[in-house]
């Protein structure tokens, strides 16, 4: 970029911090594949909820929040493990958070028909930003079943 030093510095701090880049959504929906594009698990739903079970948009520091997945399954799944990666929107891109049940090796089950799968956290120790999540669910620890990428949200401060 050329110009003048106020010009390309302002540009730079609008690029750094994300101003001119699109709102995040909080919540991710999308209906399931065609039977030839599925694995037979599909994720339909990501979103948050708060302490009283209310679907919320942003996250807020210093609260408790579930992260949910909803899933429809074609069949029972005995030994799904799921891969949830967090990092900031600005900067360098790199992992701020990895959750991941391969590595606790603590798989879970999926039943026939449709699942809520939720990630509880007492707070999610995340910095107030914006962050994009990246999610895996496998059969075992090899066959992926379903990923979503890129699920963008915002995090607050918690006001006082």
């Amino acid at each position: 970029m050329a110009g003048d030093a106020t010009t390309v510095t302002r540009r730079y701090e609008n690029d750094l911090f994300l101003e001119d880049a699109p709102s995040a959504t909080g919540e991710f929906q999308r209906k399931r594949r065609a039977a030839q594009q599925s694995s037979g698990v599909d994720i339909t739903g990501v979103f948050f909820r708060d302490q009283t079970q209310e679907k919320i948009a942003v996250p807020v520091s210093g609260e408790r929040i579930e992260f949910c997945i909803h899933a429809e399954s074609e069949t029972a799944i005995v030994e799904a493990n799921m891969v949830v990666s967090i990092r900031e929107r600005a900067g360098e891109g790199e992992k701020t958070l990895v959750l991941s049940t391969l590595h606790d090796k603590t798989p879970f089950s999926i039943t026939a028909g449709t699942n809520e799968i939720r990630l509880k956290f007492p707070y999610l120790g995340l910095k107030p930003g914006s962050y994009i999540l990246d999610l895996h669910l496998y059969q075992g620890s090899y066959i992926v079943l379903d990923s979503v990428q890129d699920f963008i949200f915002r995090r607050i401060q918690k006001l006082n």
